[in-house]
């Protein structure tokens, strides 16, 4: 193992434990410490009359247990490539007993998340929203202020965040406090983990954003957190220096657009932000347009995906409505842009795909919650899943989202849900809960195509590496180079001796341990990158399964 590898694996590792701290903290036994609800009397049904039955005079042999003992024993395959079976629809959530909704109890409870019939708000079509860029270029700070002035934090907030900021010495930083809640982020003024907020825009669009870091310490966090996005939002700092220090090598502007491209995000919304620090100076920002127009094609961008906002973060300018005093800008608000973007059709038919990114005690301290990212399928409360790569059967205890206790939700949701306590000690930031009729396999060694990015080294055989997928990471290493290929995906020389720069190869990778991911299944558990000496050294495509762990149950 080399040193460095096990350097970068533990920064992944460590960074990634309080991700989407907005509903960590959320009390998933008791809504009533919140302002959001209403108190509300919790009506319980009466417990139900005991029915004694005449003794036999031979004992009965009590019936088997569900399965939920973990897969113990892994044998190494290659599986043979068959056709996919087509998913069957999960199955419609059973009715609640109870026509009141209750928070969720304890696990033992029989009866944890009734749901009132009348919140289907979640089940609305949702933009997963990705917001990138390099360090302290005013990420936390716009989206804050976007959110203060949509009405969506409460003034005793902004008021207690900006008695904070000021206590810091960063009276500037009130607005970041809104998503920065940590108090080593606010110390350090500086996004460590991913932060998560789910809101709907006036004209009814539901947008989860997901803010990531843009620090290069925090990179693999970015990843998680793009993984699950649809489209971005890429801040600039457009004051003089501060764009070229992110579009340089080494900043994070090149590296945070090449990542979100080759992690599946097909939209993207350029901000170019602090406007108000160079007085709107419009051939700064027409020269900042162009040079990002002109990388950003060269990554896989298409030009009509891209737009470009100005704005300024910090006094709100051009965030909810036009900035009129700006004569040479006629184009939209970024509040309009985001309404421009398009929802893509979410895979709600396919197999169940969740991604755990966050796993946490409940503020109760009475269980765990796992917080995932569906990607496919529908996840209901009371269905018996199949929790990977660890292969253990356990039950779907309770579902929130958006804060709400719900029955059902589907792909495209990012929800908070409370497993059988019996797989608390297998659920783990990666994990991936599935169908148990189709589920996804712990993969050990894949054929993927692969774009290298600007490496100092050319990947050879043998290389090791760090590889990250949706939320999951572990060592890797390059066992073969099989070709390298053209723009157009043709064969340009077979069994290279390395790969250099800005190429396109097909190789051969070995993960150092069972990690959930397929080929033609979700985006995010079908793209990975692969990372070395703290830098993104390639982004890739899983093209062929060739070996997984097959688990036998004991």
């Amino acid at each position: 193992r080399r040193v460095h590898g096990g350097t970068e694996l533990e920064v992944s590792v460590s960074c990634t434990m309080s991700r989407h701290r907005n509903i960590r903290n959320l009390n998933l036994d008791d809504y009533d410490d919140y302002d959001d609800y209403d108190d509300e009397e919790v009506v319980r049904p009466p417990p139900k009359e005991k029915i004694k039955t005449p003794k036999k005079p031979t004992p009965t042999p009590a019936p088997a247990a569900t399965p939920t003992t973990p897969i113990s024993k892994i044998t190494i395959v290659s599986p043979t490539p068959s056709p996919a079976p087509s998913p069957a629809p999960s199955p419609a959530p059973s009715p609640s007993a109870s026509p009141s909704p209750s928070p969720i109890s304890s696990p033992t409870s029989s009866s944890i998340t009734p749901t009132s019939s009348s919140n289907s708000n979640h089940l609305k079509p949702t933009l997963n929203l990705a917001v990138i860029g390099h360090v302290d270029a005013g990420k936390s700070t716009l989206v804050g202020h976007l959110l203060t002035l949509m009405g969506l934090i409460d003034q005793r907030t902004v008021h207690k965040n900006q008695k904070e900021s000021e206590a810091l010495g960063k009276k500037s930083f009130a607005f970041a406090f809104v998503l920065d809640e940590s108090a080593t982020e606010r110390q350090r003024g500086v996004t460590i983990n991913c932060a998560q907020r789910v809101f709907t825009t006036p004209n009814g669009v539901r947008v989860c954003l997901v803010d990531t870091p843009g620090h290069m310490d925090f990179v693999p966090n970015m990843i998680s957190g793009a993984s699950m996005a649809d489209a971005a939002l890429l801040i600039i700092d457009s004051r003089p220096g501060e764009f070229e220090a992110g579009f340089a090598d080494g900043g994070q502007t090149k590296e945070h657009a090449m990542l979100a491209r080759a992690l599946g995000v097909s939209q993207m919304i350029v901000v170019v932000n602090k406007m108000d620090s160079i007085d709107w100076d419009q051939s700064r920002y027409l020269d900042i347009q162009s040079q990002l127009k002109a990388f950003l094609e060269t990554t896989g961008w298409k030009p009509t995906t891209l737009s470009f906002v100005p704005a300024a973060g910090l006094t709100g300018e051009n965030l909810v409505s036009r900035a009129n005093h700006v004569a040479w800008y006629s184009g939209p608000c970024l509040l309009q842009a985001l309404e421009g973007l398009t929802i893509p059709t979410a895979a709600v038919d396919g197999p169940l795909r969740a991604c755990v990114n966050d796993v946490f005690t409940s503020a109760s301290g009475t269980g765990l919650v796992a917080n995932a990212k569906i990607e496919s399928g529908r996840l209901c409360k009371g269905d018996q899943v199949l929790l990977m790569p660890a292969g253990v059967l356990t039950v779907i205890r309770a579902v929130q989202s958006d804060g709400q206790n719900v029955d059902i939700a589907q792909a495209g949701d990012s929800v908070s849900m409370k497993l059988e306590e019996k797989a608390n000690e297998f659920v783990k930031v990666g994990s991936v809960v599935c169908s148990k009729q189709y589920p996804i396999t712990g993969v050990l060694k894949i054929e993927a195509k692969i774009h290298t990015a600007n490496a100092p080294n050319p990947i050879v055989q043998g290389s090791t590496v760090v590889l990250h997928s949706h939320s999951a990471s572990c060592e890797a290493t390059v066992t073969k180079l099989v070709a390298t290929l053209d723009k157009t995906g043709a064969v340009k020389h077979k069994r290279p001796r390395c790969v250099a720069k800005d190429c396109v190869a097909l190789v051969e990778i070995e993960l150092a341990k069972p990690l959930c991911i397929e080929a033609g299944g979700p985006k995010a558990l079908g793209r990975f990158t692969l990372r070395d000496f703290g830098r993104t050294i390639a982004m890739g495509v899983v093209s062929k399964v060739l070996t997984s762990a097959t688990l036998v149950p004991q």
